[in-house]
C-alpha cells in the first residue's frame, strides 16, 4: 500500500509531454510486463502507442466513451444499459423508459436548477444515440417503494417540438370511478358523468383529449388529461364543462 502511494504522489507531481509518456512511465514503474502473458504485452504497447502526441485528458476523454460493445455494435442485438454508458454510440432504433416525474428528472434534482439542467442534458445524450428511430416511454402507474403510484409525465417531453413526433396514448388498464355512497351520487348532476382512463372527452377551450386518470368522488371527482395541443391538464370535473366523446 506504501508503494502504491509513492507512485500515486509521483505521477501526481510529475509533467508528461502526451498520454504516452504517462502511460510507459505507469508501464515501467508498476514492472507490470513481468505480471502478464506476451500477448498482452503487445495490446498495452498498442495502447502506449495510440496515446502518442494528445493530452492526458483527451486520452482519458477518449477511453470514457469506449465500452466492449464498440467492436460488437454491428451485430443483432438488444442491448440494455444506462443513459450514462450510452455516450459514443448509436444504434437504428433507441427506447428510453421511464419518462416520468421523479425518474428522468429524478426526484433527488428536481429541486435544483443545475442538477435540473444536467438531467436533461442526460436525456439528449440517449435520445441523439438513435439513428432511424426514438422511442420516449412512460407510465400512468408504477410500483415504487412497495406501492402503487400515479405518475406524471416528464417535463422534458413539454421541450420536444409536436411536429417532430406522434404521441400514443396506450392504457393497459382500465378502470371506472366508482362512487362510495348514495349521498355522494345523490350530488352528482348530468355534468358529472362517469369518465373511465382511457375515454376521449372535450373541453371548450383545450379541445379533444385522452384521460389518463381519475380519482376522488362527487364533488371532489377530478381527471387528469392529456391534451393534444395543450398537454397534461388537472381538471375538476364541477368547474369544467367536460363532454364525453
Amino acid at each position: 500500500m506504501v508503494e502504491f502511494i509513492k507512485l500515486i504522489e509521483w505521477l501526481f507531481n510529475s509533467r508528461f509531454k502526451d498520454a504516452s509518456e504517462m502511460l510507459k512511465a505507469i508501464f515501467e514503474k508498476t514492472h507490470y510486463d513481468e505480471q502478464i502473458e506476451d500477448e498482452k504485452i503487445k495490446n498495452i504497447l498498442e495502447l502506449i502507442s495510440s496515446a502518442e502526441n494528445i493530452s492526458t485528458k483527451e486520452f482519458l476523454d477518449k477511453v470514457s466513451l469506449f465500452t466492449n460493445m464498440d467492436e460488437e455494435i454491428n451485430g443483432d442485438y438488444v442491448y440494455l444499459m444506462t443513459l450514462h454508458n450510452t455516450k459514443g454510440l448509436e444504434f437504428p432504433v433507441v427506447f428510453i423508459t421511464g419518462l416520468e416525474e421523479g425518474l428522468l428528472p429524478y426526484c433527488k434534482a428536481i429541486k435544483n436548477d443545475e442538477d435540473i439542467a444536467e438531467e436533461r442534458r442526460l436525456l439528449y445524450v440517449g435520445m441523439t444515440r438513435a439513428k432511424d428511430l426514438l422511442w420516449l416511454t412512460g407510465a400512468n402507474k408504477r410500483k415504487l417503494y412497495s406501492k402503487m403510484q400515479n405518475q406524471e409525465p416528464s417535463r422534458f417531453l413539454k421541450d420536444i417540438p409536436k411536429d417532430c413526433c406522434h404521441w400514443i396514448e396506450k392504457i393497459t388498464d382500465k378502470h371506472q370511478i366508482k362512487l362510495t355512497s348514495i349521498d355522494a351520487k345523490d350530488k352528482l348532476d348530468k355534468h358529472f358523468t362517469l369518465f373511465t382512463t382511457g375515454c376521449r372527452v372535450k373541453h371548450p377551450s383545450w379541445g379533444i383529449g385522452v384521460v389518463r386518470d381519475c380519482y376522488g368522488e362527487g364533488e371532489d371527482l377530478k381527471v387528469v388529461i392529456n391534451f393534444q395541443n395543450y398537454g397534461i391538464k388537472r381538471i375538476a370535473v364541477k368547474f369544467a364543462n367536460l363532454e364525453k366523446i
